[in-house]
């Protein structure tokens, strides 16, 4: 039975009916700004972090609206004032928060980090009626032996615990419960991590995503926005720009000496590490065509399966994205990373914006079958003589190596509104 009546109730319902629930706000240390690769612009999204993956794996159902998130920064830094501010300005519905371990590093078990600094910006976002995540903290191998920094991260992490089961709107997020190695004393699981503090090897970005993936279903409606006609694309009016989103007309493609077999319209050409090939084939699938890639890596590098636009359609101004559906078929080996990636040349300065990108010291995925969503950032395009505009499917080996790849629904759209 709901109170309706309850002011506090009341209050709080008025004011979570203006907000998004699709989108989300980051606050915290280099574990949160490690979504981008670029910390500037935050177009690049970084396949050896686990937000990715949890947005990839739960059908995008999630943005970021914006991250305060600065690495080597301690909670009271990137919890000041002035940020607390513009974070409470924004639009989203749920904030992230995540990061004491600077703090522990510099002050050890001397300040109690979550009733200075974390506590009182979850009270004030929650007293919005918004809602919080609160991720419990890793801590570092470094730790190991020094009981006054091992005892501060237990500490922080029953707080954590404790306010989210008593305060209504804070959501748990358990990341030390994942990626923790439990037979050893503050150490982070190898084959996740190879600093022992981040996360940043593609298996441990993986897992970790995959739990959080799990968390935003339970809290976002699924939003995908990917394709699902034939009849979207710009020669009829539309906004999505990809001539061949679905892989319906399977020749007039080009593929160089790269890519044999199957070489559908839309593909304009195609750059590999040395030594690389790709077969290409379609099976029906539930939107038109699947676009299957056998792909055999000669050696570490990244694969750029390209669509350029030589005819302008972009419009100065305004804003772009990429995205499409991957399945990734259990066997690949030295197999990293595969997105969209976006990119335009104006004036002689190219901007670009990608999901998944990863270099080879991020590790392999674990083998198994995979199968996600991927978007871009979006990209606005800046003014200035034309240079190109293209989109790209991106295929990630950290050496010689092989992976069978689906692509469907790939589209390439302007934003409205």
């Amino acid at each position: 039975m709901f109170l309706t009546d309850d002011p506090d109730f009341a209050a709080a319902r008025q004011a979570a009916q203006g907000y998004n629930r699709s989108t989300l706000v980051l606050m915290g240390d280099s574990r949160l700004a490690g979504f981008y690769n670029d910390p500037n612009t935050k177009l690049m999204r970084q396949g050896g972090n686990f937000l990715r993956y949890g947005l990839a794996l739960s059908g995008q159902r999630m943005r970021v609206e914006k991250s305060f998130a600065v690495a080597g920064q301690r909670s009271d830094q990137y919890l000041a004032a002035a940020n607390v501010t513009q974070a409470l300005a924004c639009k989203s519905h749920w904030l992230v928060i995540y990061g004491v371990a600077n703090d522990i590093g510099t002050y050890g078990g001397a300040v109690d980090h979550f009733t200075a600094n974390i506590k009182p910006v979850a009270d004030a976002w929650t007293a919005t009626g918004r809602g919080v995540i609160l991720i419990t903290e890793t801590g570092a191998n470094s730790y190991t032996g020094n009981a006054a920094n091992m005892g501060a991260v237990f500490k922080y992490n029953r707080q954590v615990r404790d306010y989210c089961r008593a305060n209504r709107g804070a959501i748990l997020f358990d990341a030390a419960a994942v990626v923790m190695d439990p037979s050893q004393p503050m150490t982070v699981n190898p084959a996740y991590s190879g600093d022992g503090l981040h996360i940043g090897l593609v298996a441990g970005a993986y897992t970790l995503g995959a739990k959080f993936a799990d968390l935003i279903k339970q809290i976002a409606p699924p939003c995908d926005g990917l394709i699902y006609s034939a009849g979207q694309v710009i020669a009829n009016g539309g906004v999505q720009l990809h001539p061949n989103p679905l892989w319906l007309t399977t020749t007039g493609g080009s593929g160089s000496s790269i890519m044999t077999g199957i070489v559908p319209a839309g593909i304009t050409s195609i750059s590999a590490p040395s030594g690389s090939s790709i077969t290409g084939s379609v099976t029906a699938g539930a939107y038109g065509n699947d676009l299957q890639f056998a792909i055999t890596a000669g050696a570490a590098g990244v694969f750029k399966i390209k669509c350029d636009f030589a005819t302008e359609q972009e419009i100065v101004g305004e804003t772009y994205y990429a995205n499409a559906e991957f399945d990734v078929a259990a066997g690949a080996s030295n197999f990293q990373s595969c997105g969209v990636h976006l990119e335009c040349n104006r004036a002689g300065t190219t901007t670009q914006t990608e999901d998944g990108f990863v270099s080879t010291a991020n590790g392999n995925l674990p083998s198994g079958a995979y199968s996600f969503i991927s978007e871009t950032e979006r990209l606005t395009i800046p003014s200035g003589s034309r240079g190109w505009f293209s989109a790209w499917l991106v295929f990630y080996f950290s050496a010689a190596g092989s992976a069978t790849v689906k692509v469907r629904r790939f589209g390439v759209w302007r934003q409205q509104g």
